[in-house]
């Protein structure tokens, strides 16, 4: 380690206007122990900063350092960190930043701060940003994946080669899940037993699931239907998390479940298979 660093350090007294230079200062970073002097050596007016790779790890460690939920920690870093980009006054390059921040908080299940990013730092009266059309698409992404909203439609052939609709199937019961899984994933595999309790009770009365994989190869996804009895339609675009469908729900890991009604509105975001369970016997 020290010796990378010592290298690290030589390149960049070496060559300090290079791409290479600002990638490593950057990386780096001078002071990580104070939340007041934490982006004192990023310049927000360097628009190279939204090539850089190393500004979304640096946040990742910044809200590892000072976020928190007890006493609105994350909220505050948030904030800070927003200032500190807003004195770049770029607007490209604050709008990488905070988006950088309200998708990392939704991939890791934060989606309070996702919204409180959106509502008082991109969309607020007082915020004066015109979001670009790839921000305008996240937003109006996570909105429709919220409680009571109408998620993406899924449009497929199934393993049995038949058509698809999400936006038509929904219409045919009266509660239909949406369960992303794979065939090497643990804790699908031991959330497929619960599901299998109740399937057979509920599938008469109007229930159905839809199985998105997110497996890469027919063999392997076939094979675990077969195997762990995977109830409902199966579909799968086998392209693993570059699956457009995957993508269009924001699905990182797996199994992530989407319980719709039958107008197709999301009425349960469960985290586990026995929450599902719980709703079909309350309705």
């Amino acid at each position: 380690e020290k010796e990378l660093l010592t290298r690290q350090q030589f390149y960049i007294d070496s060559y300090p206007d290079t791409y290479l230079a600002k990638y490593l200062s950057w990386k780096g970073g001078a002071d990580k122990s104070d939340i007041g002097k934490y982006w004192k050596d990023v310049d927000f007016s360097d628009r190279s900063l939204i090539r850089a790779n190393a500004i979304p790890d640096r946040i990742q460690d910044y809200m590892r350092t000072f976020g928190g939920h007890d006493g609105g920690k994350f909220f505050n870093a948030v904030d800070v960190l927003k200032e500190e980009a807003a004195k770049g006054e770029d607007p490209d390059v604050l709008e990488f930043v905070l988006y950088t921040m309200a998708d990392g908080f939704y991939q890791s299940g934060m989606e309070d701060l996702t919204f409180y990013i959106i509502d008082n730092h991109i969309l607020g009266e007082d915020c004066g940003m015109d979001p670009s059309e790839m921000l305008e698409a996240f937003i109006k992404n996570v909105n429709d994946l919220q409680m009571g909203n109408v998620p993406p439609n899924i449009a497929i052939t199934d393993v049995d080669g038949k058509p698809l609709v999400l936006h038509n199937e929904v219409k045919k019961n009266e509660y239909t899940l949406v369960m992303f899984w794979a065939s090497w994933c643990h804790k699908c595999e031991q959330e497929m037993p619960v599901l299998n309790q109740f399937y057979p009770i509920y599938n008469p009365k109007g229930f159905e699931v839809v199985a998105v994989s997110v497996d890469q190869t027919a063999p392997a996804w076939k094979g675990a239907i077969e195997s762990k009895q995977v109830p409902g339609r199966n579909v799968s675009q086998l392209l693993g998390w570059k699956s457009p469908v995957a993508q269009d729900y924001k699905v990182t890991s797996t199994p992530a479940l989407f319980l719709l009604d039958k107008e197709g509105k999301i009425v349960l975001k469960p985290k586990r298979m026995f929450e599902v369970g719980k709703f079909l016997q309350q309705n």
